[in-house]
């Protein structure tokens, strides 16, 4: 789709020169993939690429729904792109929405639950957002990028990872048990005791959802607020727990309640104001993408070892 639109002029010239960058360079590479090609290696119809582009071209409202565990991060990008090209990012009833296995997750991206990120989705090697943080946080940040989940899990495999705490997840259903086998020191958060074996070292009692108070960011990034049913049974919120656990390791992390975090997160991160709730983030009524320039990168995600790139 993305060739037919560029090959044939069908581009929303207006929306690229004001709110993109680097789409020259992109069409130029996008070309050097015949659309013939394209088509053979992944046995389409020509017509139904031609119809689903005039389709998605001529809509008012239209937006991209993603399974995020169905994609790479190379189709994301490529999926982005075509939103970007037609004009169909940043206005009301059109964007793209991503899919996730967890509710919240995209809050806990938010919140910096992120290899490469910090809260508000601001690069962790950007110096001035690591100044930022430093100053606010009274400690000096990594200069390295963290790892992901699936990091996290080699590392204690390996051996190079000696102390893990599971904090907001069911680790038994979803990261499985064998983090727990691995003979290191495992603290999970729990609301429950571990139905079988392996067990982690310690289990700290955790609250329920209906027992907390903060936000969760739905699939549009759309922020809601929650508020408690109930007080904690026997628990502590993930929140407390992990303040007194920053005590203990001699870092003072004074929060007397859940709105005290919210204020230092509409004070650290842009994407973020106060009043908030039920709006949804990015705010774009400047114009403008969350990029230093204010404007989104196009850029190209080459398949690799490809049918497509042989043929070419």
């Amino acid at each position: 789709m993305l060739n037919y639109i560029i090959t044939y002029d069908l581009v929303d010239h207006g929306f690229v020169q004001s709110r993109t960058t680097g789409f020259e360079d992109f069409a130029r590479e996008m070309r050097r993939y015949p659309l013939e090609e394209i088509i053979n290696a992944f046995w389409v119809k020509p017509s139904k690429i031609i119809e689903a582009a005039h389709l998605y071209i001529r809509a008012q409202r239209l937006v991209i729904i993603v399974n995020a565990d169905t994609v790479t991060p190379d189709e994301l990008i490529l999926i982005n792109d075509l939103a970007l090209i037609t004009g169909n990012v940043g206005r009301d009833g059109a964007g793209i929405i991503v899919l996730r296995a967890s509710g919240n997750a995209q809050g806990l991206i938010d919140m910096g639950v992120s290899p490469d990120y910090l809260p508000g989705q601001q690069p962790l090697t950007d110096i001035a957002v690591r100044q930022k943080f430093e100053a606010a946080w009274h400690r000096t940040l990594p200069l390295e990028k963290g790892r992901d989940a699936i990091g996290i899990i080699k590392g204690v495999e390996k051996g190079d990872i000696q102390g893990i705490l599971v904090v907001g997840i069911d680790a038994i259903s979803e990261i499985g048990n064998a983090i727990f086998e691995v003979p290191i020191f495992s603290v999970l958060v729990h609301t429950v005791f571990p139905e079988t074996p392996p067990y982690p070292d310690v289990v700290l009692p955790g609250a329920t959802f209906a027992e907390s108070e903060g936000t969760f960011t739905n699939c549009e990034r759309r922020i809601q607020r929650l508020h408690r049913a109930i007080p904690p049974f026997s628990g502590k919120e993930n929140w407390e727990i992990i303040s007194l656990l920053a005590r203990v390791l001699d870092y003072s992390m004074d929060y007397p309640s859940v709105s005290s975090i919210s204020a230092e997160i509409a004070d650290l991160a842009p994407i973020f104001k106060a009043g908030i709730y039920g709006e949804q983030w990015p705010f774009l009524d400047n114009g403008k993408f969350g990029t230093k320039d204010g404007l989104a990168q196009l850029c190209l995600a080459e398949p690799e070892n490809s049918e497509v790139v042989e043929k070419v």
